[in-house]
């Protein structure tokens, strides 16, 4: 039971969240287009191909970052890895061949997609997520992993929801998507700054590598400043709905304070470390499910929909507004967990770093 509880740690399950939200908006908003044929395999079979991207990527993560995750000493609930093959509980062997076997089942999955659309953007994601850190591309080592998790998550997760259900991918549809591309992008820049020290030691050239700890958050800084400017031209010349708008400017808060915690050097602190990659994960994924949320709310304003009516159009749209519910249970559960359980957790880090950094001296 230990061994299977590891793999499943391994796996970082609680990620999955993110991506299911991701893919399901896209389905979503295929409906409020007027594609209301929509087919319950089709959701199944892209869903589990989404979470063989997800898992695959951590697996293989797991396995060709483990000397960059023994070499991190400021490692968080959220960064650094899974910690169990550092641990030594797992085999790494075990580790790269779960990811194979994702693999594998994701390419069988590309060849039973209904379209060749979805089949495409599957390709696409298992590509970006394998040689996120695998040989030879490599992205998270050479500058790019922050470009190719945000172009999955935020934009061919969706697309995937998408496609199954029109046959088609619609461009414009991602423009409401910009702003959570920019914010997902330096959510991984964040991710990659707690991070620092120990990609130093292994040559892992991220972009906040690349740039330095103080470079890195002014482009985090500006990069917020972008994301959230977009808003206005997007209400205004590409007619994306200002519910949608105003629900994504509610997160400006949220940009502010974060900011403000990273530029004070928040993140070199273990008090507040775990605090500020929690909430840049929470941030990133807040994005597009207030873009959910807003869009839920202005497929209630139109003719079409209503969550009172019993039709099946309307009993489809009542199991689409039921995910942000379901996430937000889980947001003020994590943020239970993560801010209110911050100094017990910064103890056990604490004790694990010293443990570390023992057995890094004795190597």
């Amino acid at each position: 039971m230990n061994f299977f509880k590891n793999l499943l740690r391994l796996g970082r399950l609680k990620f999955l969240i993110y991506s299911s939200m991701s893919y399901t908006f896209g389905t979503t908003i295929c409906l409020s287009l007027g594609y209301t044929q929509l087919s319950l395999f089709n959701y199944i079979v892209g869903l589990v191909a989404v979470w063989c991207i997800h898992l695959m990527t951590h697996y293989c993560n797991e396995y060709y970052d483990l000397e960059a995750d023994r070499a991190n000493l400021s490692f968080t609930k959220w960064t650094g890895g899974s910690r169990v093959l550092v641990e030594g509980k797992v085999k790494p062997e075990t580790s790269i061949g779960l990811g194979y076997i994702l693999l594998f089942v994701g390419i069988g999955l590309t060849m039973i997609m209904p379209n060749k659309s979805a089949s495409w953007i599957v390709t696409a994601g298992l590509f970006f997520g394998w040689f996120y850190t695998a040989p030879p591309f490599k992205f998270n080592y050479t500058g790019l992993g922050e470009f190719a998790v945000a172009t999955t998550l935020v934009f061919l997760v969706p697309s995937i929801g998408f496609a199954l259900q029109a046959g088609e991918v619609l461009a414009p549809i991602l423009i409401i998507l910009l702003p959570a591309f920019i914010i997902q992008y330096n959510r991984m820049m964040i991710m990659n700054l707690s991070d620092h020290d120990g990609d130093v030691v292994v040559g892992k050239k991220t972009v906040v590598v690349a740039l330095g700890p103080e470079k890195a958050i002014k482009i985090y800084g500006l990069g917020h400043i972008i994301a959230y400017s977009l808003l206005l031209p997007m209400y205004l010349f590409w007619e994306v709905p200002g519910a949608i708008v105003s629900a994504i400017a509610l997160t400006i808060p949220i940009s502010i304070w974060q900011y403000r915690r990273i530029k004070n050097g928040g993140y070199k602190e273990k008090e507040t470390a775990n605090s500020i990659v929690f909430w840049a994960s929470t941030h990133s994924i807040l994005i597009i499910i207030t873009a959910y949320v807003g869009l839920i709310i202005h497929m209630e304003l139109s003719d079409q929909f209503s969550l009172l009516a019993f039709d099946r159009v309307n009993i489809l749209f009542k199991l689409s507004a039921i995910p942000p519910i379901l996430y937000f249970v889980i947001l003020f559960k994590q943020i239970m967990m993560n801010e209110f359980g911050k100094e017990q957790s910064t103890v056990n880090q604490t004790e694990e770093s010293k443990e570390m950094e023992k057995s890094t001296v004795a190597a």
